[in-house]
C-alpha cells in the first residue's frame, strides 16, 4: 500500500488550471474576480461612496491591460459568459467593461472595507446568495475587491485573479479552485 501511495500522479498548477478552464467551458459556474491594478498615487483609498471617478482609485495602464487580457483569455478559450456584475466603484466597473464588454453595478459586491459590521454582513449575505443561487447555463462573472473575496470565500487573490465557484443553492457554493491573472 505504501508503494502505491508513492506513485500517485502529481497534479501540477498547469493541470489544475486546465481543469478549472474545462469546468468553465461546461458553464454554470461563478467567477469571483478581483479588479485589475490601480493607480495608487491618485484617488482616495478610503472613499466609501462610489460614483465619482475623480475621487476614487482608478485603474492604471497596467490594470487596463490586465482587464483586456482577461477578456482575450476567455474568448481564446471559448468560455461563454453571461451577466457580468461589479461593485459600483469605477475600478471594478472598468475592469468588467474592458474584459467582457457589458457590466452591471451590484451593491452585493460593494467594497466592505471600513464600514459597519451590520452593513458588511448584509453585503456579504447578498453576495453569497447571488453565488449560491446562480442557475444559469453561462458563467456568471463577479468583479469585486480583495476584502470582499476574503470575507466570502476565505481566499486571497492578486489583481485579476479569479476563483471558480460551483453554486449549490441558496447561499452555498464550492470553491473549485483559483486561476491566476493571465500572463502575457
Amino acid at each position: 500500500a505504501l508503494a502505491a501511495s508513492l506513485i500517485l500522479p502529481i497534479v501540477t498548477p498547469v493541470q489544475a488550471d486546465d481543469a478549472l478552464w474545462a469546468a468553465l467551458k461546461q458553464g454554470g459556474k461563478v467567477v469571483l474576480m478581483r479588479h485589475a491594478a490601480v493607480e495608487r498615487s491618485s484617488g482616495n483609498p478610503t472613499l466609501h461612496t462610489p460614483g465619482d471617478c475623480s475621487k476614487e482609485l482608478n485603474l492604471s495602464e497596467l490594470g487596463r491591460a490586465q482587464a483586456k487580457r482577461i477578456g482575450e483569455t476567455f474568448r481564446a478559450r471559448g468560455i461563454f459568459t453571461g451577466d457580468v456584475l461589479a461593485s459600483p466603484y469605477c475600478r471594478t466597473m472598468e475592469t468588467g467593461r474592458l474584459a467582457f464588454g457589458n457590466v452591471k453595478s451590484s451593491e452585493a459586491l460593494r467594497l466592505i472595507e471600513g464600514i459597519g459590521a451590520q452593513e458588511v454582513e448584509r453585503i456579504n449575505s447578498q453576495a453569497m446568495k447571488l453565488i449560491g443561487g446562480y442557475q444559469g447555463k453561462a458563467n456568471l462573472i463577479l468583479v469585486t475587491h480583495q476584502p470582499n473575496i476574503e470575507a466570502i470565500a476565505l481566499e486571497s487573490l492578486e489583481n485579476t485573479g479569479m476563483l471558480v465557484l460551483a453554486p449549490k443553492g441558496v447561499d452555498q457554493f464550492d470553491v473549485l479552485g483559483k486561476l491566476p491573472a493571465p500572463r502575457n
